[in-house]
């Protein structure tokens, strides 16, 4: 159950990853199981000992875990989008720094992923970083239809905001994880 756009607790962002971390390792497993219960029976049974059923529960398990980390996310970052579409892109004078909305989705992405990348294997992690920009991207380019009218100087600061958002979910993964 989330918690508003606060999205989960960190006890039940650990518990998600925890679901990820052993349906990872349960989906990696079954097949030694099976394989050894399979030496110890006789031939004519052998071809009815399989956990491919429990494999695509596993599967499906840790799909919903993540799916869950991801909304968590990203309903915490529902106050900047809605700051980004209330923007008035029309009557922007000039091009500044990169706008308030990016700088909300940089602390709370460089708050959120630290924590993800603890409690998730790094392969999952990057599982995650790749869904999540993903579903980022579609939001983003979503809240800019939504925004209907756009001057050229607001285009110029979507640009920019649109760089400073690459590097933000091109470069907090990897401090998150510290380069590895």
């Amino acid at each position: 159950e989330y918690m508003g756009d606060k999205g989960l607790t960190d006890e039940q962002l650990r518990i998600a990853c925890c679901v990820v971390g052993t349906a990872e390792y349960c989906d990696t497993t079954l097949p030694d199981i099976a394989s050894h219960i399979q030496s110890k029976i006789t031939e004519t049974y052998k071809e009815n000992v399989t956990f491919d059923a429990e494999r695509e529960l596993m599967w499906n398990l840790r799909s919903s875990a993540m799916s869950v980390l991801i909304d968590s996310l990203q309903s915490q970052l529902e106050g900047a989008f809605t700051k980004m579409v209330k923007t008035n892109w029309v009557t922007m004078g000039e091009v500044g720094d990169q706008s308030p909305y990016v700088s909300e989705i940089n602390e709370v992405l460089s708050a959120q992923f630290p924590k993800m990348a603890a409690h998730l294997s790094l392969p999952f992690f990057r599982f995650f970083c790749d869904k999540f920009a993903q579903s980022f991207v579609a939001k983003f380019v979503s809240n800019i239809y939504a925004s209907k009218k756009i001057a050229e100087m607001g285009a110029q600061q979507l640009l920019l905001d649109t760089y400073s958002l690459k590097t933000v979910l091109l470069d907090t993964p990897v401090h998150s994880t510290k380069g590895k």
